[in-house]
């Protein structure tokens, strides 16, 4: 368990706790995610990694704090928020480029690089992460050391690798095959120990042509047949997909959430809020490529990104507007994310 506490403007304190520890945090209001607490002296009491109690000033304490047997941290400046989830990761991807070969052949490297981003997410306040998958199956080896205590991180809910059929988009994220194998994939995986599947329903969007998104991969059988074996193992189903027809596609099919969800439809996020498909609307893969510039001016390619993540912030809020399950992904592992 981790608990982290504001310094100063735009810093924060790592403290690692076990399960065993008793801990009370003081506070001047405290925010659940449903409802904000505000008082003089609010304190949170926490036992076996899980909030026993949260205490406000006007109630009445039976027993003195010190004589507790637990730490007690903070002050009344602080607010207490929870913590972070960020919905679409690739622990496996470097930001820089895709490429994993430097990373296959040093073990340590790879160790070093995972830490590295683990704790950069346990900083910045983020205590689980849906990994997106990749081809070499880093993400769920990355879960299992968390697990095992040989890195320190953040949940992770790993994909492994992504489902594509041969010659489709997405071969640094898993490798091809064809739509008879899917359903053996899928059991593969479970046994695996996967959290979720993934799957590339459709390619990426461009940046020289606005509104265009590389083919669709699967038809409605094929992707509902997959849905359906991976309900056999208790397995969800997230599904990279842009383009209106690729979302579409993905209602009908039965998939769990939405991933990137480019250039949806008003009809298609109506459809999604009715069947309680979830969408994650990935922004900064995008919106991340029009930061570096030579000038103050922009090439026609810089319009078409500036086009296209500002329509996504705008469905974004229609989304919300509609009532569709939202989750905050960053794509982190993307080029320039």
């Amino acid at each position: 368990m981790y608990f982290y506490q504001g310094l100063e403007c735009w810093s924060l304190q790592l403290i690692e706790l076990s399960c065993s520890d008793r801990l009370v945090v003081e506070a001047g209001a405290v925010f659940t995610g449903s409802s904000f607490i505000a008082g003089d002296h609010i304190r949170v009491h926490l036992s076996d990694g899980k909030i026993e109690h949260i205490e406000e000033d006007n109630d009445q304490v039976t027993e003195p704090i010190s004589h507790k047997n637990c730490r007690v941290i903070g002050g009344d400046h602080l607010t207490i928020i929870p913590c972070f989830i960020d919905c679409h990761v690739h622990l496996a991807l470097d930001g820089v480029n895709s490429s994993l070969e430097k990373q296959r052949m040093n073990p340590q490297l790879l160790k070093d690089g995972l830490q590295d981003r683990l704790f950069s997410y346990l900083i910045h306040g983020i205590a689980a992460v849906r990994d997106g998958g990749d081809r070499e199956g880093i993400g769920v080896a990355c879960r299992d050391m968390v697990e095992r205590m040989e890195l320190k991180g953040p949940l992770v809910m790993a994909s492994g690798k992504a489902l594509r059929k041969n010659g489709g988009y997405g071969s640094f994220l898993g490798p091809g095959a064809a739509p008879g194998e899917f359903a053996q994939i899928i059991k593969r995986y479970a046994v695996e120990g996967i959290n979720q599947v993934k799957i590339l329903v459709s390619g990426i969007v461009s940046f020289k042509e606005y509104g265009r998104v590389s083919s669709v991969q699967f038809d409605l059988k094929e992707l509902s047949q997959i849905v359906q074996v991976a309900g056999e193992y208790g397995l969800k189903v997230m599904a990279h997909a842009s383009s209106d027809e690729a979302v579409r596609l993905c209602i009908k099919a039965g998939v769990h959430s939405v991933e990137h969800g480019f250039f949806v439809s008003e009809d298609s996020l109506m459809a999604m809020a009715e069947k309680g498909v979830a969408w994650v609307p990935t922004v900064v893969p995008v919106a991340v490529q029009n930061q570096i510039r030579s000038d103050s001016r922009y090439t026609k390619d810089q319009v078409v990104i500036e086009q296209t993540y500002r329509r996504q912030l705008r469905m974004i809020r229609r989304a919300q507007q509609l009532g569709v399950i939202m989750g905050v992904g960053t794509d982190a592992g993307a080029a320039g994310v």
